[in-house]
C-alpha cells in the first residue's frame, strides 16, 4: 500500500492507494517549503493527515512545489516521518510528478502551464534537461502570472481595443495605485495577476485575447522548449490549469512551433498512481 502525494502552494492531495486502487483521498494545505515553515509542514501532516488515513502505507511517494534541493526535500522527509511505521519515503520535484504522470515510461518533454510555468525533458524514469523556472518577476512565460502581468501593463499601457477596456471596467476598478499596492505590496502576487486569466478566458474570441494567449505560448517554447532540441523526443505533454483551460491556444502554437502534442492532464494524481503501479 502506496500514500502518493501531488503538493502545490494551495493544497496537497494525499492518495492512499493498495496497487492501483484508490482506497483513501485526504486534502490539505499546500506545503511548499519556499512559503511555509518546517513547523507549519509538520502540523500539516500531523493534523490534518495522521488522524484521517485509515491505514499505514508501506512507502510514500511525495511530490512537491519547492522541492527541487536536498534541503527541502529532507524538510519534507522529516515531516512525513510523523505517519509512523513507513519503510519508504521519496520526495521529489513536482515537475517530476508531471513527467511521469503523463509520460509514463516513454521519453517526452513535460511540461507545467499554471499561475507559473515550468518544463523539462525526461528520459522515461527522470528529468534530463531543464531549462530553469525564474519565477514570475524574471520568467514565468506562458503561465497565468505572465498572461496578466502582460494584460494589466497592456491596460495601463493604453494598448488594449477599447472594447476589452469597458468591458474590464464593468467588472474590475481602474485604479493604477490598487494594481501597484496588490503586486508590490501585498503577498501572493503571482497568484493575483494570475486571477485575471479566468476573466480573459471568457473573451478569448477576440482577436487581442487570442493574440495574448499565441504570443505567451510561443514565448514560452522559443524559451523554455527549443533549447531540449527534438532528438530524443518532439511531443509535449502538458499539465496545469492554463494549460488546460486554454487548451485550443496551447494546442495551436505547439504545433505551429512544429512539435506534436502529448497527454494533458489538469491534475497528475492518476497519473501517478498508474506510474507507480506498473513501476
Amino acid at each position: 500500500m502506496h500514500l502518493i502525494v501531488d503538493s502545490g502552494s494551495t493544497k496537497t492531495i494525499w492518495c492512499l492507494v493498495d496497487k492501483d486502487q484508490l482506497i483513501q483521498e485526504i486534502t490539505t494545505t499546500g506545503m511548499n517549503p519556499y512559503i511555509s515553515s518546517g513547523e507549519m509542514i509538520q502540523a500539516i501532516v500531523e493534523l490534518e493527515v495522521v488522524s484521517q488515513l485509515m491505514h499505514v502505507p508501506e512507502a510514500i511517494f511525495f511530490y512537491g512545489a519547492g522541492c527541487s534541493t536536498i534541503e527541502h526535500q529532507s524538510l519534507i522527509t522529516h515531516s512525513l516521518r510523523r505517519i509512523n511505521n513507513v519503510a519508504h519515503i521519496e520526495v521529489h520535484h513536482d515537475l517530476l510528478a508531471v513527467a511521469r504522470a503523463l509520460c509514463q515510461h516513454q521519453n517526452g518533454i513535460a511540461v507545467i502551464l499554471g499561475t507559473g510555468s515550468n518544463s523539462c525533458l525526461y528520459d522515461g524514469k527522470d528529468i534530463i534537461k531543464n531549462t530553469p523556472s525564474l519565477g514570475y518577476i524574471l520568467g514565468d512565460e506562458g503561465s497565468g502570472s505572465f498572461i496578466g502581468k502582460t494584460f494589466l501593463a497592456d491596460l495601463f499601457y493604453n494598448n488594449v481595443p477599447a472594447e476589452i477596456k469597458s468591458a474590464f471596467k464593468e467588472n474590475y476598478t481602474y485604479d493604477l495605485n490598487y494594481y501597484l499596492n496588490k503586486i508590490y505590496k501585498e503577498p501572493n502576487a503571482n497568484a493575483f495577476l494570475a486571477s485575471f486569466c479566468t476573466w480573459l478566458s471568457n473573451h478569448r474570441e477576440h482577436e487581442y485575447v487570442h493574440q495574448l494567449l499565441i504570443n505567451s505560448f510561443s514565448l514560452f517554447i522559443d524559451k523554455h522548449i527549443a533549447p531540449y532540441g527534438k532528438e530524443l523526443s518532439n511531443t509535449i505533454c502538458s499539465n496545469g490549469s492554463i494549460a488546460f483551460f486554454f487548451m485550443n491556444e496551447w494546442k495551436e502554437v505547439i504545433l505551429q512551433k512544429g512539435y506534436n502534442v502529448g497527454n494533458m492532464e489538469q491534475n497528475p494524481i492518476s497519473g501517478l498512481i498508474k506510474y507507480h503501479h506498473h513501476g
